[in-house]
């Protein structure tokens, strides 16, 4: 199997990626501000002390305007546009990501696989994912990437002690 598809991303498209990748950690940060937002001025009263409802309340906004508006901002900064199609090949190994500037290649054993509603997600590390378009493939090549994701994920390198 060699599957090879290319794509551009819109900046529409670079905010959808880093919600759908950080989906988790933004769904918390959603739940603590509202959380703060209409618990803190209960706490400020039940305290006694107006000044940390008010505190945790203004804290909670700025929390949620950095949700909205500062996912788009940052995208903008985090995700540069690069002119130019990116290339994609999908192997039983891996994935080689290619475009103007740049060239990476991914083991399947490396990455955690997540597909979202529009991306295919290879986690690095918690905060740290590459994104690719699913709308780059056809049906029956996403199903070939499902199958060499799940077959490659099993498969480690030797791991050789050092010295």
């Amino acid at each position: 199997m060699h599957i090879t598809a290319s794509y551009e991303t819109t900046p529409q498209e670079r905010v959808r990626m880093l919600q759908q990748g950080m989906a988790k950690q933004r769904r918390n940060a959603w739940t603590l501000g509202i959380s703060l937002l209409l618990g803190g001025p209960v706490w400020g009263w039940a305290l006694h002390e107006p000044v940390a409802g008010v505190v945790a309340a203004v804290f909670a906004l700025g929390l949620l305007t950095q949700l909205t508006v500062g996912t788009r901002s940052a995208a903008r900064q985090q995700t540069a546009a690069v002119p130019g199609a990116t290339e994609v090949t999908v192997t039983p190994t891996g994935v080689a990501l290619r475009r103007p500037g740049h060239a990476t290649e991914i083991a399947w054993w490396s990455v955690r696989f997540v597909e979202s509603a529009d991306f295919l997600l290879l986690f690095h590390a918690p905060r740290f994912f590459t994104a690719v378009p699913k709308r780059c493939f056809t049906l029956e090549q996403l199903a070939e990437v499902r199958a060499a994701a799940a077959a490659g994920r099993t498969v480690q390198p030797d791991a050789r002690p050092v010295g």
